[in-house]
């Protein structure tokens, strides 16, 4: 049976990985800040380690296994405002990080596994610009490029191998941030007019259930060094996404496109090789946006419906 630790396990991500490793046989040790997050489901079934971000370099001494195959890095702090544009967080994620990767090669790891952003290519573009930068909230793409490049470098000096997950936009009934998706689906669902920025700007969803599929498709078989996008292989523009969310929810909102400026560099996807897990892993998204919007709403509605219950009673 391969061993797996994953940092950040209760997040959304993380939690759905650990979820999908358990399904395939995989012994999970998951680290986490406190057990008040941990579900029931996974009692008997994961491993848990009680360890803060900054106290990543002390799980040696927590985890006696010695033969641990990948080590997924998913533990961040500051993903939302305010603490996204909060440099010290930001810095101590990077330092986290380092710490995490060098905790893995005591550990005797054979690979660490970093979960990047698609917001860092944002952040090079933000870069090179001449134009009015985006703002603080790069703060955290920055970072997560930094501590790519730190992790990266020390990898070579540590001789373990080392692959970094570019993660676009992913999103499933699960989620509870206030993300694009979640965020949007909520007011179509009770038909708000909903401002939004000209949409005309390319993008790229994917749902959970594939993107964790991908992201062990890369772990097990992806090249030391390299990079793999997680997500579709082909993006579409935004205001295509937002009419398809309106039309599966069924809601009456009123659109205002270009309600809201948006402020720093645009991606093309020209940048990203999106078809690089497809090509090389074999792995293909199986749930079209339209479905997984399906999903989501079913889970929305269950949610309402309980609310309204307990309103009544």
């Amino acid at each position: 049976m391969k061993k797996v630790i994953v940092t950040g396990a209760t997040g959304f991500i993380g939690e759905a990985l650990c979820e999908e490793l358990i399904k395939r046989n995989y012994e999970v040790i998951a680290i986490v800040r406190n057990m008040s997050k941990v579900s029931e489901v996974w009692k008997n079934r994961v491993h848990y380690v009680v360890c803060e971000l900054e106290n990543i370099q002390e799980i040696d001494k927590k985890i006696e296994d010695r033969d641990i195959d990948i080590f997924f890095h998913f533990g961040w702090d500051g993903l939302t405002e305010p603490k996204r544009s909060n440099i010290d967080i930001q810095l101590n994620n990077v330092k986290n990080a380092y710490q995490a990767l060098m905790s893995a090669k005591k550990i005797g790891c054979r690979r660490f596994v970093y979960a990047g952003s698609i917001m860092e290519y944002e952040a090079i573009h933000d870069l090179a610009s001449t134009s009015e930068m985006a703002g603080m909230g790069k703060l955290y793409a920055g970072a997560k490029m930094y501590a790519d490049y730190v992790c990266k470098t020390k990898s070579r000096e540590l001789q373990i191998e080392y692959i970094t997950l570019i993660i676009s936009n992913i999103y499933g009934p699960t989620d509870k941030s206030r993300r694009f998706i979640n965020s949007t689906a909520d007011k179509m669902l009770k038909n708000e007019d909903i401002k939004l920025s000209s949409c005309e700007q390319m993008y790229d969803f994917i749902y959970i259930k594939d993107a964790v599929s991908q992201m062990i498709a890369v772990a097990e078989k992806g090249k030391d060094l390299e990079r793999y996008y997680i997500g579709n292989s082909k993006p579409r523009r935004l205001k295509e996404f937002v009419f398809a969310m309106k039309k599966v929810l069924n809601s009456s909102s009123e659109l205002h496109f270009g309600a809201i400026e948006r402020k720093g560099s645009d991606l093309n996807y020209e940048e990203l090789d999106t078809n690089k897990v497809g090509r090389e892993l074999g792995i293909q998204p199986t749930v079209d946006f339209e479905t997984g919007i399906g999903y989501l709403k079913t889970e929305k509605l269950c949610i309402l419906e309980k609310m309204e219950e307990f309103t009544d009673w």
